[in-house]
């Protein structure tokens, strides 16, 4: 059951770093999402983060630090989680102000600004990965925290119905983004 969930998930993302390995935590410093993942949660972009560092957490002056060796920003439709080790943090676009992203590869790394109280995410990719992998979940986290932010309540019956449409599999998920960025862009 696990195996073919994953692999329906890995058939159905928008990108190729999602796929079935991933997902299960089968490669060398992923850690396993799979368990993480609520049923009808489709993730989009996977993005390695560094085992050197450790996910780093800010809620105004106060700063915490997590254990991290093994984590992996994940990207899906309706949220950003940071998995690591056998835990994960899961940020809903609706609450996110924005992603910014410090350095160059590979020594980049990304603050996950909330509007809760000031705080904030933060991790290092990992310097084995390719780069175009991070920036392209970066970018992906990007637009769907602007289009969060647009929808207005005009907007909001035809976005449920559009979830709707893509719930009972009548839009694909590609399908489904577009039209929620055209919905989006129009006011």
């Amino acid at each position: 059951m696990r195996v073919s969930r994953a692999e329906r998930l890995a058939d159905n993302a928008l990108s190729q770093t999602v796929t079935k390995d991933v997902l299960l935590g089968n490669l060398n410093y992923y850690p396993e999402i799979l368990p993480y993942l609520p049923e009808g949660e489709q993730p989009h972009y996977v993005a390695l983060l560094s085992v050197n560092a450790d996910l780093r957490v800010d809620i105004g002056p106060q700063t915490g630090v997590l254990k991290s060796n093994n984590a992996a920003l994940v990207a899906s439709e309706e949220c950003v989680r940071i998995a690591f080790n056998s835990n994960y943090v899961v940020e809903p676009y609706e609450v996110l102000e924005g992603i910014e992203v410090a350095g160059k590869h590979p020594k980049r790394s990304f603050r996950l600004h909330c509007g809760a109280d000031g705080q904030s995410w933060s991790h290092t990719e990992a310097k084995t990965a390719d780069d175009w992998i991070f920036e392209d979940t970066i970018a992906f986290i990007r637009d769907m925290i602007e289009m969060s932010s647009s929808i207005g309540d005009a907007n909001i019956s035809e976005l449920k119905e559009l979830e709707r449409l893509h719930q009972d599999g009548q839009l694909t998920n590609a399908e489904y983004i577009q039209r929620k960025k055209d919905l989006v862009g129009r006011d």
